[in-house]
Order: C-alpha cells, then sequence, then structure tokens
C-alpha cells in the first residue's frame, strides 16, 4: 500500500495517482518496504491511524494475532538516528503487555538495522485534543470520568517508577461514546530515579504542556512534573484553551473562560415549588471553586506546592460535586481571543503568548429550564434584579501563590464550607493536658485543695458509720 501524505489515502502499489486527491505516488515508498521480508504478510493495511513525533501509525489486520491492530512505523528519517531507536525500544519495552486498562499495550515490536515498528492494541476513539475541540460544553460528570481515569493510568505509571514526560492531549485516546481513556506515546519516558536519556542540551516534550523545570532543562525530573502537565489538561478540558495569566502573571481559574450551566434528566425536579434557588446557586459556585482550586494547585510552579502524589488528585478529583444532584455544564466561550491553540512540537519552549482577557459576562450561573427562568423573571422588577443577582458567580479574587499553604488544600478538600473554622493553637491544646511523668500524672501545686477534699471524704464516712451504729442497736439487738 502507499499513503498519500497530502489526504491521508491509502492506495494499491499499482496506481501512479492517489485516488483522493490526484496527487502524484510516483516517488512515495511502499508501506510493505518499511517492514522485515517475512512479516511483509502478516499485515493487511487498513486505514492511517495517526503520526507521532517520529512515527506513522496504521489500523491493520494482523493475520498471524488474528486480530485489528495497531502497526507503527518508524519514519525513514528517524531510522538512522540512535537516539530515536533507543527512544523507541524503551517505548516498547515500557508498554509490552503492560496490563493496565488506561495505558495502551505493544503487543509485538521489532528494531534492527533499517527496520523498526511496532504492534499495539487498536483503541477504537479520538485523540483528546480532537474531542476537545468538537465538546462545545463538557458535564461535570463527564470530566470526573476522564480525569479520574487519566490520573489512574499515570498511578500505574509512577507507581512502578516511571515518569512520562510527554502528558498532552495528542498522546490520549478517548472513546467519545465510552468515555474510555487510553495513554499513549511513552517515548520520552524514563525511570524517576535516573537521568533523562536526552542529550544536555535538548529538551524532550511539547511546549505548553512541560512542567517549568522540565522546560528549564532539569534532568532528574519527579512525579510532580507529570501532575503539572496533568493540570494544563484539566485546564483545557473545562475551557478548551490553555492555561492562561492576567497582567500580573497569576493564573485565571478556568472558571473565567466557560459558562457555568444547570440541567436535570428528570424534567419534574424544577416543577418543585419549595425547590431552594439560593441553596442550589450557592452549591454550585462551591463546587466550580473546588474545581478552580484543584487546577490551580496542579499548576504551581514549584513541584512541592501541587499535590503530593497523582492518586491524591484523583480522589480529590473524584469528590467534586459528589453530592450534587443535578448536572452541572461547563459551556465553554468562544471569545475572539480564545483562539484554537495548536500544539507544539517537541523541543525548547517559546516565549508564552500575550495572556487572553476574560470572556466578558462569564462565569455566571444560569437555570437551564424554563420553569425556573420564568418564576424568576415574572416577578416585581425590583425582586426580579435581586434574585437575578443571586444566581450571578461572584468570585473572590484568587490569592497570590494559591495551594501552596495547607488551610487552602483544607479548603479545597472541604469544598469551601469550613472557611470560617478556626483552629485552636497548640499552646492551648497543650496547656489543657495533664502534665505527665513516667505513669504518674502530676497534677497543679494546690495542697489545700486537697486537704479540703480529703476532710469531707472523712467526714462523710464517720456519718454512715455512727447512721449504721444506729439502725444496728435500734432494729437488730
Amino acid at each position: 500500500m502507499k499513503h498519500c501524505f497530502k489526504c491521508n489515502e491509502l492506495n494499491n502499489n499499482s496506481v501512479v495517482n492517489c485516488v483522493n486527491c490526484s496527487s502524484s505516488l510516483t516517488d512515495v515508498e511502499k508501506l510493505e518496504d518499511g517492514l522485515r521480508p517475512e512479516d511483509r504478510q502478516r499485515f493487511k493495511f487498513i486505514s492511517f491511524a495517526g503520526e507521532g513525533s517520529f512515527g506513522r501509525v496504521y489500523r491493520c489486520q494482523d493475520v498471524k494475532l488474528q486480530k485489528i491492530a495497531a502497526l507503527k512505523l518508524i519514519k525513514s528519517e528517524c531510522l538512522g538516528n540512535e537516539l530515536f531507536i533507543d527512544l523507541f525500544k524503551r517505548e516498547c519495552e515500557f508498554s509490552k503487555n503492560i496490563g493496565e486498562e488506561h495505558l495502551v499495550s505493544t503487543l509485538d515490536f521489532f528494531v534492527d538495522g533499517e527496520y523498526a515498528y511496532s504492534v499495539m492494541e487498536f483503541i477504537e476513539g479520538v485523540e483528546l485534543n480532537l474531542y476537545i475541540k468538537n465538546k462545545k460544553s463538557l458535564k461535570l460528570n463527564e470530566f470526573k470520568v476522564i480525569a479520574a481515569q487519566i490520573a489512574c493510568g499515570l498511578h500505574f505509571f509512577h507507581y512502578h517508577g516511571l515518569i512520562h514526560c510527554d502528558l498532552k492531549p495528542s498522546n490520549i485516546m478517548i472513546n467519545d461514546e465510552t468515555l474510555k481513556v487510553k495513554l499513549v506515546d511513552f517515548g520520552l519516558s524514563h525511570f524517576k530515579f535516573e537521568e533523562n536519556i536526552l542529550d544536555k542540551d535538548m529538551i524532550g516534550g511539547t511546549r505548553g504542556y512541560m512542567s517549568p523545570e522540565q522546560e528549564a532543562g532539569v534532568k532528574a525530573l519527579t512525579p510532580a512534573s507529570d501532575i503539572y502537565s496533568v493540570g494544563v489538561i484539566y485546564y483545557e478540558l473545562l475551557t478548551g484553551v490553555r492555561p492562561q495569566y492576567d497582567a500580573d502573571g497569576e493564573l485565571i481559574p478556568p472558571s473565567a473562560f466557560c459558562d457555568v450551566l444547570l440541567s436535570s434528566d428528570d424534567q419534574n425536579y424544577f416543577n418543585d415549588e419549595s425547590l431552594d434557588v439560593d441553596a442550589l446557586s450557592r452549591e454550585v459556585v462551591n463546587t466550580v471553586d473546588y474545581l478552580d482550586l484543584v487546577v490551580i494547585r496542579c499548576l504551581q510552579k514549584e513541584p512541592r506546592s501541587r499535590f503530593k502524589s497523582i492518586e491524591e488528585l484523583k480522589a480529590v478529583i473524584e469528590k467534586a460535586g459528589h453530592d450534587f444532584k443535578l448536572d452541572i455544564v461547563f459551556d465553554k466561550n468562544h471569545c475572539p481571543a480564545a483562539v484554537s491553540q495548536n500544539e507544539g512540537d517537541t523541543g525548547p519552549s517559546e516565549k508564552s503568548a500575550p495572556p487572553l482577557p476574560a470572556c466578558e459576562g462569564s462565569a455566571i450561573k444560569k437555570i437551564k429550564h424554563s420553569t425556573i427562568m420564568t418564576k424568576i423573571l415574572a416577578e416585581p422588577e425590583e425582586q426580579k434584579t435581586s434574585k437575578t443577582l443571586l444566581m450571578k458567580y461572584n468570585k473572590p479574587k484568587v490569592p497570590k501563590n494559591s495551594g501552596n499553604k495547607s488551610e487552602q488544600t483544607t479548603e479545597a478538600a472541604a469544598g469551601g464550607s469550613q472557611a470560617n473554622y478556626t483552629k485552636p493553637s497548640l499552646k492551648t491544646l497543650a496547656d489543657d493536658k495533664p502534665k505527665k511523668r513516667g505513669t504518674v500524672y502530676r497534677g497543679e501545686k494546690n495542697d489545700g485543695t486537697y486537704a479540703v477534699k480529703y476532710a469531707l471524704t472523712a467526714a462523710g464516712i464517720a456519718a454512715a458509720a455512727v447512721a449504721a451504729y444506729i439502725i444496728y442497736s435500734k432494729y437488730l439487738i
């Protein structure tokens, strides 16, 4: 088969021009030429599936394994590069029959001289970047399902001592019907106790998704670097754009780039006259604030200020709005400034683009049902204004270096419900404890108090003895 690189159509070897776009295929190599002679009859090419940093992936029928598989062929210009070949071998070894449902598994691979290719499980779905581009709004539950699976796959990776180093939406496959997620492309992955195998003057990763320390060229990366990349992906899932910063360099929370709506599958739910619209609005605000804090903490510049582990992040994500009965919907704003951003190629990071302003009227809570909206609009003018304002999202200003303090972590875990709680000082707690020396508790020095207690006890015992003697002499003798 011949691959037309203009329209990605696969053509028979005998054709001279592409049957789809009529482009010349005279100088195009046959796909079978990239396989060992003994494997050229093993694969029947069906379609082009995608392209990575140094390879192209095709959907094939594997005659040997008797299943549909993804065949990754290394580009001819990369075959003579030892670094690319080493990265490819490491990727295949890491993912060889990996057995984790959220990581793509390599079934077979071959690297020798002029041939380098691998056979992977075929994933029905699209790249996450295409899913984000086509998805104009995202339900909270959908976000949680996708976010938790990304964290789950990465946890398996980290548990075995590996760091991904190239997490981005195009390296995540998703089935848009079942929302099943798998991480792919482990070419830059390495063990956390070893230095990056790239040369000293090389930085591996993708612009916009690399952590600050990875972009600075730090070789001994930690799992916190992957957590930063996950935060970028979460931000993009909710907003459709990568993290944006204001004029002071502070991160603009994700909620500033999307409207938050409510919907319900149960049409009768909104007909309840006793529905507390104010409480409902406050719950939505708490949930959105919670997600803002989670993403902000992932995107902290200092690695130690991020989540301690991807497992902790997964647990926090799953708690977001878990008691909320309705669907919170993040409707992405498409402002002229919030244009689609193309992912950069692997390499050093360039100077970031100017920040995008938050959309006017964004982050307003709206109820997506005519019953509530009619009830609000039918009231007198002064009441209508008051009610409408209650539905607005009056977001507090995000403090500088948000997410660095443990108090903010506690607030994020509690959904902001314990903001007014004050911890008792450690000194007070220590003073309330009895002083302990060995196994004997020693109270305060106040001998007069104990003398009074002993005198009262002795008097009570004497009175009881007298009463017993009287009863004995009167009734029993």
